[in-house]
């Protein structure tokens, strides 16, 4: 590339003479006699198309006279061709639209009592009246049939006297009490038979004490006076050990009479404990004697809890069917409503009938035979006004055509035609106009083109000698004497250009070679004083370094690749203590799995049973909550009902359109299937004793809408229930503490907690 580079800069130096040729001297030549070329041929062309005298004759003066009128009246031939036609052809439609008319009024007069036709009918309110008459007939047949049946069982006859609410409260508690003081009498009758099968004074223990102290007081003097041990602490001690010692033998005096005292006191707990059972069983209503053993007392609880849950179940029994009295009575009285609005309806669309056949004089026209009389008078009323308007349009055509007929006869005298005048000669005589007019045109051209030929051809000669003079000033520009000398310095002109070219491209090359200037300087260096030989011996070189690099790497790679093989081999010598290990691992958790798969069964058949009692008796009433509890989520947008056998959900928007299972979004199935398992929850509450609803991250698939109107659907509920929700989202946290910031005038019921490592800390309100 650099040698190239240099060729070429040599011979640029050779043609250096030629190198301030004007760039564009060569292409302007090119086009200056292109340009004469042109002309010459121009010139040669317009002076063969020339002619001699004018083309236009003197004769066509009188049709383009009379050009306008005979336009005019070419405008009109369509039209009186027509008039003839539509003359001859309403003959017969005449005879026909007179005998279709009488057939047609004498079929109305049939509905109009032999009265005059009217001229106008509003058909539409006709019609209208008479389908909203049918229509109202149908209503009220129809809510004839849907008299309400009444279903709910409710046979209004008063059983025995239940116990209330209230009193069933009271019976719970006294009967939880004595549940609590039941367990205490037993451990306290336990106590007491410990303590008078205990043998009495057989403990010695202070004694044994006493003396062992005494004994080391002894010691302590005896250290003092023969040992020479320190007087203060010695005779301190012996002090000390002779008060514990008398202490001890004090105590052991004193508690010779201890178990007896323990006795009676215990004996007077348990008499009182027997007068507070006497006394809740009577709130109770229980009649058991205190005497009866423990297990009778727990007997006699359970088969009162049994009478409370026989009572529940005749109680929501009960309710169901209050509840069925009350919806039939409120479906009787829409009914009725329903009824009379029918009847109302019915009322109104016969007076509106019978209104419109009064003011239309159809008194005798039926709602069935509306139709057919809109047709018949759509046909008297088309064929009376086409007769009439047929009138009018033959006497505006015979005008016309007259009128036409002395034109075309005072057109024909002017231009000197003999012919009878008819629409067929009319147009003949057009056809020979628009030939003379085209010929006139054409001529009037052809007259005007030579005279634009002419002052052409001048223009042109003087436009030729601009060009010559342009090329001897182009000539003496670049020092040529003639034009092959001008010829001669372009084509040298050229060769220069083409070597500057590649000089460029070279240098270009060796540019992007060089990528920055510092090591473009020490490439030119290189390229002046090196050669080629030179540069190959180094790439040579280097090669055979590399080869000897790859060759070390591959010995490296073998090094490895024993010292990996020696190591698996290492690693399989325990290998069989090891599967050992897993077949324990393996049965031991087998066995925990045949323990989870015996509970699993016998919880879904706990669970089945639920579910049938629950399918059957509560669950119309937990669906009707839920649909409460979702109306409240979804802020009044959605509701919830179920099908008559139960089986089927649809969620029920604000247009009361019900929406099936297999329609719900993600977002709203959840919302449905939360608002569920808190009405289900709710429930069981209510039969049993009120627990804490604990939820666990319910909101991790809602959208973060749905997550807040869920947030405040749960500080609303948390107004009667106590409510934990557990989260470990930040964002949830978040939107609890904006439901909390909205609500803060409202309600208190949001508190906020966090739990870090095992300490439950309340969370001050942040901004």
């Amino acid at each position: 590339v650099y040698k190239r580079g240099q060729d070429a800069m040599q011979h640029m130096q050779a043609l250096a003479d030629v190198s301030q040729f004007p760039a564009d001297g060569a292409q302007k030549w090119a086009e200056l006699e292109q340009n004469i070329k042109a002309i010459d041929e121009q010139v040669r062309k317009l002076k063969a198309t020339s002619r001699k005298g004018p083309a236009f004759q003197e004769s066509w003066n009188r049709w383009l006279a009379c050009g306008p009128q005979l336009d005019a009246m070419a405008h009109h031939v369509g039209e009186w061709k027509q008039g003839l036609e539509e003359l001859s052809d309403h003959e017969d439609k005449e005879m026909d639209w007179e005998f279709e008319g009488t057939k047609q009024a004498d079929l109305l007069k049939s509905w109009t009592d032999g009265k005059d036709i009217p001229a106008a009918v509003n058909w539409t309110q006709g019609i209208s009246a008479a389908a909203a008459l049918d229509h109202s007939r149908q209503d009220l047949e129809k809510w004839q049939a849907d008299k309400p049946k009444n279903v709910s069982g409710a046979s209004g006859e008063d059983g025995p006297a239940e116990k209330t609410k209230d009193e069933w409260d009271v019976i719970g508690t006294a009967v939880a009490t004595i549940q609590n003081v039941v367990m205490e009498r037993q451990k306290i009758q336990e106590q007491l038979e410990w303590l008078k099968n205990e043998p009495a004074g057989s403990s010695k223990a202070f004694t044994f004490v006493g003396i062992a102290f005494l004994v080391l007081a002894a010691l302590c003097v005896a250290a003092v006076y023969l040992a020479h041990f320190d007087s203060t602490l010695g005779l301190g001690g012996a002090a000390a050990c002779v008060v514990i010692a008398i202490i001890s033998l004090v105590r052991q005096s004193t508690g010779a009479d201890r178990v007896p005292r323990k006795i009676a006191e215990i004996e007077g707990r348990l008499a009182g404990v027997n007068r507070k059972i006497s006394d809740l069983a009577k709130e109770a209503e229980m009649t058991l004697s205190t005497d009866e053993s423990n297990e009778r007392w727990l007997q006699e609880l359970d088969a009162v809890r049994k009478q409370y849950l026989d009572w529940q179940t005749r109680e929501t029994k009960n309710a169901w069917q209050k509840e069925q009295k009350v919806m039939y009575d409120a479906i009787y009285e829409k009914w009725q409503s329903d009824g009379n609005t029918c009847k109302k309806q019915l009322l109104a669309c016969e007076t509106a009938w019978d209104g419109w056949r009064d003011k239309n004089s159809f008194s005798k026209l039926d709602t069935a035979d509306v139709a057919k009389a809109k047709e018949a008078w759509d046909t008297w009323h088309e064929v009376t006004t086409a007769a009439a308007d047929w009138k009018r349009r033959k006497l505006e055509l015979k005008g016309a055509i007259s009128r036409w007929s002395d034109t075309a006869e005072q057109i024909f005298r002017e231009v000197g035609v003999k012919k009878a005048v008819s629409p067929d000669t009319v147009e003949d005589v057009y056809k020979q106009w628009q030939d003379i007019r085209v010929q006139a045109e054409v001529a009037k051209e052809q007259d005007r083109q030579q005279k634009e030929r002419e002052s052409q051809i001048a223009s042109l000669g003087e436009e030729r000698q601009q060009r010559v003079q342009e090329q001897q000033e182009l000539l003496k520009a670049t020092g040529a004497q003639t034009e092959g000398e001008f010829r001669s310095k372009v084509l040298r002109f050229r060769q220069f250009h083409q070597y500057k070219e590649v000089y460029d491209q070279t240098e270009a090359h060796i540019r992007l070679i060089a990528k920055t200037p510092k090591n473009l300087a020490e490439l030119r260096h290189e390229l002046k004083i090196h050669t080629l030989k030179t540069w190959t011996d180094e790439r040579d070189y280097y090669q055979k370094k590399i080869a000897d690099a790859e060759k070390k790497l591959a010995e490296v790679a073998e090094k490895r690749g024993s010292i990996i093989e020696r190591l698996s081999q290492m690693a399989k010598s325990d290998e069989y203590g090891k599967l050992l290990q897993a077949k324990q691992n393996r049965k031991a958790e087998l066995d925990r799995d045949v323990d989870d798969w015996l509970t699993n069964m016998y919880t879904q058949y706990m669970l089945e049973q639920a579910q049938e009692y629950y399918e059957r008796v509560r669950q119309p009433i937990v669906i009707r909550q839920a649909g409460e509890y979702l109306n409240l989520m979804t802020q009044g947008r959605y509701t919830l009902q179920a099908s008559l056998d139960g089986k089927q959900l649809f969620a029920v928007d604000g247009s009361q359109r019900r929406v099936p299972e297999k329609q719900w979004s993600s977002g709203l199935g959840d919302q449905i299937y939360l608002a569920i398992r808190i009405s289900l929850a709710m429930a069981f509450s209510k039969q049993i004793e009120p627990m804490p609803l604990i939820l666990d991250d319910i909101l991790v698939r809602f959208d973060e809408q749905r997550q807040k109107e869920a947030i405040q659907f749960l500080a609303s509920l948390g107004k009667k229930e106590q409510i934990f929700l557990f989260t470990c989202s930040d964002a949830t946290l978040h939107l609890a503490e904006e439901v909390q910031k909205q609500l803060s005038g409202e309600t208190d019921t949001i508190h906020l907690f966090e739990i870090e490592k095992g300490t439950i800390k309340e969370l001050a309100n942040r901004s």
